[in-house]
């Protein structure tokens, strides 16, 4: 394409937005909000998903050590289990270390272990599993494998919590893989309905560039242009709107002190999301134009 032709591709799709700006403004409008619905689902989603990976991140495997092993066998054993692939860190609990622990736990009721001599309680190793593995199926192989290793007398990973930690994680992205695909569809639809209006009003212009032999082309492009800018200003308003309800929300939190709460998580969007969001704009309105403006070419 030349840079004549470009130019006045240009001029005519800010002409066309001129003159029908009512539905230009319609067009941006449907935009926005449908880009606004599915922002504010995408940023629940977002947070929500990090608060559980929080609770994903305490998720650990209990070794628990057979008593006739020596410090140098479990010096072994702990290298053994570091170069397994799914570990991410692992802590050594003495046998004095988990009757402190246990007596933090009981607080005011721990004077009754103070009858327990010698301790009773067997030393262990405490497993982190990185991000990456904190789903049933990773870490019930992995425990699977950590069984088979001499000196361990019993592992504790708690698989009811984890299999409903999963559940709970595969059900976020299936729902949000839903919203997501309806939204899209919706807004499409949506927008190139609207374009119709703007196309209905230059038909006879269009069927005399068809005439004069104009290609399916040149007459899409000004089009696909305005379907582009309308698009990318209907993503930055929704960007826009969506952040002041984010700043609103997480003042009202802070006000209300519930941001404290260790568990909750509030972030708004990482830059290169919403990059993908605009362009995700962009390219909602140059579909909707050129679906448009292919169903009247045909016709």
């Amino acid at each position: 394409m030349s840079l004549r032709t470009f130019s006045y591709s240009l001029k005519d799709a800010f002409r066309s937005m001129r003159r029908n700006l009512f539905t230009s403004i319609i067009t941006v409008g449907t935009i926005s909000i449908a880009l606004f619905i599915l922002s504010i689902f995408l940023l629940l989603s977002l947070n929500v998903k990090e608060t559980i990976q929080t609770f994903g991140d305490r998720i650990h495997i209990t070794i628990y050590l057979s008593d006739d092993l020596t410090d140098e066998d479990i010096h072994a054993l702990i290298k053994q289990v570091t170069a397994v692939r799914e570990t991410r860190d692992i802590r050594y609990i003495s046998q004095d270390d988990a009757l402190n622990e246990l007596k933090r736990m009981l607080k005011n009721q721990d004077g009754l272990l103070d009858a327990l001599s010698p301790n009773p309680l067997p030393r262990s190793l405490e497993i982190k599993v990185k991000r990456e593995y904190q789903n049933a199926a990773s870490i019930e192989s992995l425990v699977k494998k950590l069984s088979g290793y001499k000196g361990i007398s019993d592992i504790e990973y708690g698989d009811e919590w984890l299999n409903k930690f999963t559940t709970v994680f595969s059900f976020l992205n299936l729902v949000g893989i839903l919203i997501t695909g309806i939204i899209i569809l919706a807004t499409i639809f949506i927008v190139s309905n609207t374009i119709k209006l703007s196309i209905a009003n230059r038909r006879d212009e269009l069927e005399i560039m068809k005439l004069v032999g104009a290609t399916d082309r040149f007459i899409k492009f000004p089009f696909f242009l305005e379907g582009l800018f309308q698009g990318t200003l209907g993503a930055l308003i929704s960007i826009g709107l969506l952040f002041t309800l984010y700043r609103v929300s997480k003042t009202w939190l802070i006000n209300h002190r519930l941001i404290e709460l260790s568990f909750l998580s509030l972030s708004f969007f990482p830059q290169d999301l919403i990059w993908m969001i605009i362009l995700s704009g962009a390219v909602l309105g140059a579909l909707g134009s050129l679906t448009a403006l292919g169903r009247f070419l045909r016709g």
